[in-house]
């Protein structure tokens, strides 16, 4: 990995995107946009398309989860959101 690639970790607001985004800095490299579902929401196709045409990131760490527990009710939301979301990153990657 090229330490002046850009690269764009969603979910940076959980656990391992945050460590993810320390080890990157403490590795010296330089180009990082570490977001969490404030700051993008990647759920949000034009959203996704306007970051992915303005810092153009070469490397993508989508970590950006809906979470959720065993028997709750929301089950198909919590599923389609994480799809959604994934769809959104890779279509616009």
């Amino acid at each position: 990995m090229n330490k002046d690639s850009s690269i764009l970790i969603t979910g940076g607001g959980g656990l391992i995107g945050k460590g993810l985004t320390i080890f990157l800095k403490e590795n010296s490299y330089k180009n990082i946009y570490s977001f969490d579902k404030d700051q993008l929401d990647v759920r949000n196709l034009d959203k996704v398309n306007d970051f992915f045409l303005k810092y153009r990131p070469k490397i993508v760490f989508h970590l950006a989860v809906s979470g959720g527990r065993r028997f709750d009710d929301n089950n198909a939301d919590i599923c389609y959101n994480n799809l959604l979301s994934f769809e959104n990153v890779f279509k616009t990657f």
